[in-house]
């Protein structure tokens, strides 16, 4: 009789299996122990140990090869140690319209949740205003996020900013950046910005599926500079001053004298002019400014005669009288008054 002997090879094509879990982030202090438990083969680790385990406590990259004498397998975890507790983010916060809700979720491994409302669950679904906190806790440390609900019952709030005046060849981009909605700007893009050189009106309304909102924005290009306008020529009596001031926005000032506010004052003669410049085109106005006495004849030279009396008045508004009759505006007299 013969026997025929049959022998099984077996073929691995992709080497031996194991795995050293999630990459995981521990708080200072922590430790993590790595163990693997596989039959019939030797153990290396990354710091050169031969153990089926190792200790961490420090940030890196650890790794084990194991080896049955045919072949091998590989795998490698990363550890990091954090210094500011458990990481945890809530998001950006958020505004939705009447109706609407949001759920809050995190997905995080081996950590318990308290949420603001004392709920355990990894994620609630809100729907009013107010401030939700999510805390995380592994039993050796802890994080927090916070996150502000508003709930808008007048649409979604957008702002393209003030109307503005361009130069003739300036250009202005008008950007939004809003999660979660669609963009439809006045000429029918759909972009989150456009960019504009003519004058118009320009408006952009958002909308996330329940509700809109809507801004505007006037653009006007002026041919002729920036206009700046400091006023009529004026009068001022000795004494009195004048102050000159423009609010522009986005401009540089120089002024007659030299000096860079937006304001002077001024209490002598002269023409003094204001320079505005916002770098790419400039305005310019000039005023005049005289500074007078007022002059005021008290009326006819009279003759009284002995005992008589005569009340001197003068009503000027918003003057100051000087001479004989400072202070007052009327005198009494009986003797020879020379009033000029």
């Amino acid at each position: 009789m013969h026997w025929t002997r049959f022998y099984r090879h077996h073929y691995f094509t992709s080497g031996l299996s194991l795995n050293l879990g999630n990459d995981t982030s521990l708080c200072a202090g922590q430790t993590l122990t790595l163990t693997q438990n596989i039959a019939g083969v030797s153990y290396t680790w990354s710091d050169g140990t031969t153990n089926n385990s190792i200790t961490v406590n420090t940030s890196g990259t650890y790794w084990l090869e194991i080896d049955n004498g045919s072949c091998t397998g590989r795998d490698s975890i990363d550890i990091i140690i954090s210094t500011s507790g458990l990481s945890v983010n809530l998001g950006n916060d958020t505004s939705l319209c009447a109706g609407q809700t949001l759920t809050l979720t995190q997905n995080i491994a081996g950590v318990n949740y308290t949420w603001n409302d004392g709920t355990t669950n990894n994620s609630i679904t809100v729907n009013t205003s107010g401030t939700y906190w999510l805390e995380i806790d592994n039993g050796s440390c802890t994080g927090r996020d916070s996150i502000d609900i508003i709930i808008s019952t007048s649409g979604l709030s957008l702002n393209l900013g003030n109307d503005t005046s361009l130069c003739a060849g300036q250009t202005l981009t008008l950007t939004q950046n809003i999660a979660g909605v669609n963009y439809t700007w006045s000429d029918g893009t759909t972009n989150n910005s456009i960019t504009v050189n003519t004058s118009g009106t320009y408006w952009l309304e958002i909308d996330n599926g329940s509700c809109t909102g809507r801004d505007s924005i006037d653009i006007i290009i002026s041919t002729s500079g920036l206009s700046v306008n400091l006023g009529n020529d004026t009068s001022l009596c000795a004494g009195q001053t004048l102050t000159l001031t423009q609010n522009i926005a986005g401009v540089s000032y120089t002024w007659s004298d030299g000096t860079t506010n937006n304001s002077i004052t001024v209490n002598t003669s002269g023409t003094y002019w204001l320079e505005i410049d916002n770098g790419s085109c400039t305005g310019r106005d000039s005023i005049v400014i005289i500074s007078k006495w007022i002059k005021r004849k008290s009326g006819n030279d009279t003759s009284l005669c002995a005992g008589q009396t005569l009340t001197l008045t003068q009503n000027i508004a918003g003057s100051v009288i000087h001479g004989v009759m400072a202070h007052n505006n009327s005198i009494t007299v009986n003797t020879r008054v020379l009033i000029g």
